[in-house]
């Protein structure tokens, strides 16, 4: 694994040098995209790993039934799984997740530096149902089954994740100020099944839901 400077960043993976973030570090590690936090430099680098996260899911509904699965629930009730447009890819833990359900799954990333991240590791791992669309690339699928929406939200001081992905994520990402207006323009556009995942105890998106499944820490929002 090598550091690479600005300059090394934007050559090697044909970057335009006003989409590097400045609190990041980056990392090239055989051929694939890595990223640290210049805040926190005790958190090592990070990557995708979909195939590994799929896998360790995989094993648990070895023994497990996937249909009491939360986001199962939120996704296919009590049917079986189909095509899900994931369209805040991130990480691609949940998209992971719907993948070891059985589900085809189209992810979509509008983050620059992330859907880097997530071209650069697939161009060394192949997965089968799954195919991703970085921002430009992206158009809509209105034959999909479920439209998949996780936005980012933000985090009262008491309830500061510990997690280092996701202090990362939020340190660059931020909150998505446009949510609401996103949202209502996939109503628009989409007239299926549409999830929206919030913490538990937050108001809704949009009040029309039609019913909602709650786990833990997190809500899963239906609109049909």
């Amino acid at each position: 694994m090598r550091r690479l400077s600005c300059d090394e960043l934007c050559e090697t993976f044909n970057l335009k040098k006003d989409l590097v973030s400045p609190q990041l570090s980056y990392f090239e590690n055989q051929g694939m995209l890595l990223i640290g936090s210049l805040e926190h430099p005790e958190f090592k680098p990070i990557g995708i790993n979909l195939k590994d996260e799929l896998r360790r899911h995989e094993i648990y509904f070895y023994k497990n039934s996937k249909k009491k699965d939360p986001l199962y629930r939120a996704l296919f009730g009590s049917g079986a799984p189909g095509h899900v447009v994931d369209l805040t890819s991130g990480w691609l833990s949940d998209s992971a997740l719907m993948l070891s359900f059985g589900a085809k799954v189209s992810s979509y990333e509008r983050n620059p530096i992330i859907s880097l991240m997530i071209t650069s590791y697939l161009k060394e791992i192949e997965i089968d149902r799954f195919e991703f669309f970085a921002n430009e690339s992206f158009i809509l699928n209105k034959s999909a089954d479920v439209l998949y929406y996780d936005p980012m939200y933000g985090e009262s001081k008491s309830k500061r994740t510990s997690n280092s992905k996701m202090r990362i994520f939020r340190s660059f990402i931020g909150i998505d100020e446009d949510c609401k207006k996103y949202f209502n323009d996939l109503r628009m556009e989409f007239s299926g099944r549409i999830v929206v995942k919030r913490p538990v105890k937050a108001e809704p998106i949009d009040a029309n839901f039609h019913h909602q499944v709650k786990g833990k820490s997190t809500r899963f929002d239906i609109y049909l």
